[in-house]
């Protein structure tokens, strides 16, 4: 599980910040469902973003059948490739954290 440790670490270091000004500042948040990093985000998001966060939240699972549980969380959950294409900014903020992780988990390796 050093990865996961790994993951955690780096989670609480360049995530989190990011997380918590997107929070404050009441923006819509842009999650996928795989495990690791993103599901420990939407954990410290439920946790920390307060009774109305889930209104926030749009997922993109990566499997139809996942969409019903998120929807049952009263999460929106959406598999449309053309809703997709209007993350913007979201995108590139998300490619430059996953740049950060990959770079780690390479010297692991």
């Amino acid at each position: 599980m050093v990865i996961l440790t790994l993951v955690r670490r780096d989670f609480a270091t360049y995530y989190v910040p990011a997380i918590d000004l997107a929070i404050s500042r009441d923006d819509r948040l842009i999650l996928g469902d795989a495990q690791g990093t993103d599901t420990i985000a939407l954990n410290y998001v439920l946790q920390h973003g307060g009774p109305a966060i889930k209104h926030r939240i749009t997922i993109y699972p990566s499997r139809p059948y996942n969409v019903a549980k998120f929807e049952d969380m009263r999460i929106t959950a959406s598999t449309d490739p053309a809703q997709s294409l209007q993350l913007g900014n979201a995108q590139n903020l998300v490619k430059g954290l996953t740049r950060s992780i990959s770079t780690t988990l390479k010297w692991i390796a």
